[in-house]
């Protein structure tokens, strides 16, 4: 018993100084600074998000199927030129996160545009578009889509993307 009371009376002791230096200036500009931390990353994401939506809004989506699939949906399409990807549509994602804004724009609107007949890495198709704008090779999205299917075409072994590129320039 002797020792209960001892552990009951250390953490009484310990919870009294607790709220003591709770009270000192230093950990009162601690938790304020904490506070406006916290408000001001809510902040940013919500101003982020908006603008992401916005941008996914404006975008005249150029889809490629991706390697990605669901029971739900077979197949996936993802959007090379802003990266919005239908994949996110079913998933449970985390509030505060590239994927959820990406989910809830889904929700409200879904993904709508000019579908390229391939299957592609939505990272490759992204890097490769990045390239060929790079070029001035995507000026509009038919330009895009023909020099895009091109580029995925005759990538291998022997031609990375910025060889098939420079045969595009020729």
């Amino acid at each position: 018993m002797k020792k209960l009371e001892e552990l009951k009376k250390e953490k009484e002791e310990i919870i009294n100084e607790i709220a003591s230096l709770e009270e000192t200036d230093m950990i009162k500009k601690y938790k304020k600074l904490k506070e406006r931390k916290l408000f001001l990353l809510k902040e940013i994401y919500e101003l982020h998000e908006k603008e992401k939506m916005k941008e996914y809004k404006n975008c005249n989506h150029v889809l490629i199927s991706t390697t990605y699939s669901t029971k739900m949906s077979p197949v996936c399409y993802a959007c090379i030129k802003c990266g919005l990807n239908a994949k996110y549509k079913f998933y449970n994602v985390f509030e505060q996160s590239e994927e959820g804004i990406m989910h809830r724009y889904l929700i409200r609107h879904g993904i709508k545009g000019t579908i390229i007949d391939r299957t592609c890495d939505l990272d490759l198709a992204r890097l490769i578009y990045s390239k060929l704008k790079e070029k001035g090779l995507a000026l509009d999205d038919d330009m895009l889509i023909m020099n895009f299917t091109y580029v995925l075409d005759n990538i291998n072994k022997e031609n990375s993307i910025d060889d098939v590129i420079k045969l595009l320039l020729k």
